[in-house]
């Protein structure tokens, strides 16, 4: 099967902005992002989030053929970031 990926910060920096992967059928999200860690180099995927379709997937979720998936960075956590105001 094939799946349109649009990357985002340091790691479309290193691949491209857009790939299209072919995957075997009953691929999920965690063999998707292995592919590109292959492609990319060590710690290049860590930090980042995958939405499916615009909404976030976690590694065990399945795609299909055509799905449209999009690797960005995770954002940041939420809370006071250190030495601002209270």
């Amino acid at each position: 099967m094939r799946v349109d990926v649009r990357l985002e910060g340091p790691l479309a920096g290193r691949l491209g902005p857009r790939r299209r992967l072919r995957l075997p059928e009953g691929a999920r999200v965690a063999e998707l992002v292995a592919a590109l860690a292959r492609e990319a180099g060590p710690g290049a995927v860590v930090g980042h989030v995958a939405l499916v379709g615009g909404r976030p997937a976690d590694g065990a979720r399945r795609l299909a053929d055509g799905d449209e998936v999009a690797v960005i960075p995770a954002p940041p956590a939420a809370g006071p970031r250190p030495g601002a105001p209270a």
